[in-house]
């Protein structure tokens, strides 16, 4: 039986909707040339099992300083008590552990009551020497700029019942001062002050350097009040 050519239109609209994905109801699956890529399923995630253990207290993994007190009692338990590096730690409460207690013992602790040796010595002279002379200056500091080291060594002078030593060499007039301005000329940049005015009278000043100048083991005297010798300094 022939077709009309009005039936094969028909037709070719019949396989073009065969092949055409329809926008409401979604692809065509019952045609078997149409590949559909599906999702993979995840594998569902284990979960951790933190039943029976101990949470951690956040307060036991900072660091705790050493405080003064510490090291009393570690040196005393150690050294009077003769005690063992963990019944050491149970004096302070286990805020240390036995191996921290014993490492601080013999990296800072243990060396108090030990011998100065000579670089020791050298040192600790140096310190104390230029601590004294630095002493007007860190009182100056302290009392406030009106007071300069060379004003705090005057009171002190004074104090000394040692004021005549601060009679000035010489009395400068006006017209000396006045030709020191004249010579400025209004430059206050290259005005220099005479340095017997803004220092110790020469007696003073050879007074001061005299006491400037003193032995370690005065100095030694003078800071705790008692009758350092060469020999006794030298056995610490």
């Amino acid at each position: 039986m022939a077709l009309s050519e009005s039936d094969d239109y028909k037709a070719t609209l019949c396989q073009a909707e065969d092949f055409a994905d329809d926008s409401d109801s979604g692809p065509n699956l019952s045609n078997p040339f149409i590949h559909i890529r599906m999702p993979k399923a995840s594998p569902p995630r284990k979960r951790k099992n933190t039943r029976g253990k101990k949470q951690k207290d956040p307060s036991e993994s900072k660091i705790k300083r050493w405080t003064e007190s510490d090291d009393d009692k570690v040196t005393f338990l150690r050294e009077y008590g003769n005690l063992k590096w963990h019944e050491v730690t149970e004096f302070i409460n286990g805020r240390h552990t036995p191996q921290a207690v014993q490492m601080r013992y013999l990296r800072s602790l243990k060396k108090r009551n030990d011998s100065l040796t000579f670089a020791e010595r050298s040192k600790l002279q140096k310190i104390v020497e230029e601590d004294y002379k630095s002493r007007f200056k860190r009182i100056s500091t302290q009392m406030g700029p009106s007071f300069t080291p060379i004003r705090i060594q005057k009171i002190m002078l004074m104090e000394a019942g040692l004021g005549d030593l601060l009679q000035d060499d010489k009395i400068w007039t006006k017209e000396e001062i006045a030709n020191f301005l004249d010579e400025a000329a209004g430059d206050f940049d290259s005005f220099e002050v005479p340095w017997r005015a803004d220092r110790l009278p020469s007696r003073a000043a050879d007074y001061m350097m005299h006491r400037m100048f003193r032995s370690y083991n005065d100095l030694i005297n003078h800071y705790v009040g008692g009758n350092a010798s060469p020999a006794s300094s030298s056995s610490l």
